[in-house]
C-alpha cells in the first residue's frame, strides 16, 4: 500500500491536471455531501483542509481518494495507486503491416524500450504493446495492445481468425487478419489498412490485438 506521501503526491498532480480550484472543489463536496443521505460522509469544508491534504500535513483514507475523484472527474484508482506502466517492445508500419521487435531470438534488446502509463485494465503481464511508426500513416504513434500467448498455450488458435492480430509466419511478423483458405495447412493474411492480401502462408503464432491507444489518449492520461 502506498505511503502518505505518494497518495498525497499523486493527488496534487491530479488535483493540478484537472485546473480546478479550491473552492470549486468544496463546492463538489458540498453537492456530494447533501446527496449522501446516509449522512456518514464529512468532505473537507475549507481550502487548509485540502492544502494539508495534498501536501502531506493529514492523512486521507480510501474513501477520501473516493471523494476526491469524484469532484475531481478523474478514476480514484489514479490518487490511490501507482500508475500501470507498459514496455513498448515494437514498432509496426502501418503502410506494410511490418513488424519490427527491439528484442532479438535471445534477448538482447535492439533499440532503447519506452515505457507509458496505460488503463489499469491492462495491469496483466500478458498485454503488452508494439508503437504505429510511419510519419506518413494517420496511425502513427498509436499503440497496439496485443494479448501475448503464452509458450505453454495454443499457438494458433483459430478462434481469433478474422480479427486484427499480430502474426508470425515462417518468415516474418506481420500485423493483419488471418483467414482459413482451402488448405489445410496454409493460410491466407488479410492487411488491416489495405494492399494486396499474402495467400498460402504458413502461420507459426497468433497474437490478438485488443486495442489501439491514439496519441490524443494521453492528453487525458498524463504520466503521473
Amino acid at each position: 500500500m502506498p505511503n502518505m506521501t505518494e497518495r498525497s503526491n499523486r493527488l496534487r498532480l491530479v488535483v493540478k491536471n484537472s485546473g480546478k480550484t479550491a473552492k470549486e472543489l468544496i463546492n463538489s463536496f458540498e453537492i456530494m455531501e447533501k446527496n449522501d443521505r446516509s449522512g456518514n460522509t464529512t468532505l473537507p469544508k475549507d481550502p487548509i483542509t485540502i492544502s494539508r491534504h495534498i501536501n502531506s500535513k493529514r492523512a486521507f483514507d480510501i474513501d477520501m481518494a473516493v471523494a476526491y475523484g469524484k469532484a475531481l472527474e478523474v478514476d480514484p484508482s489514479e490518487i490511490c495507486f501507482e500508475p500501470v506502466k507498459k514496455n513498448i517492445w515494437g514498432s509496426h508500419d502501418p503502410l506494410t503491416s511490418e513488424i519490427n521487435w527491439y528484442t532479438d531470438d535471445k534477448g538482447y534488446t535492439t533499440k532503447e524500450i519506452k515505457s507509458v502509463n496505460v488503463p489499469r485494465s491492462f495491469y496483466n503481464e500478458r498485454y503488452k504493446l508494439i508503437e504505429d511508426d510511419n510519419l506518413q500513416s494517420p496511425m502513427h504513434g498509436a499503440l497496439l495492445v496485443y494479448e501475448q500467448i503464452h509458450k505453454e498455450g495454443k499457438q494458433v488458435n483459430k478462434d481469433f481468425f478474422n480479427t486484427p492480430c499480430l502474426i508470425k509466419t515462417d518468415k516474418k511478423w506481420l500485423a493483419g487478419v488471418p483467414k482459413v483458405n482451402q488448405s489445410k495447412n496454409l493460410f491466407d493474411i488479410h492487411f488491416i489498412f489495405g494492399g494486396l492480401p499474402l495467400s498460402d502462408q504458413k502461420i507459426l503464432k497468433i497474437y490478438p490485438i485488443v486495442t489501439a491507444i491514439f496519441p490524443h489518449f494521453y492528453r487525458h492520461h498524463r504520466n503521473y
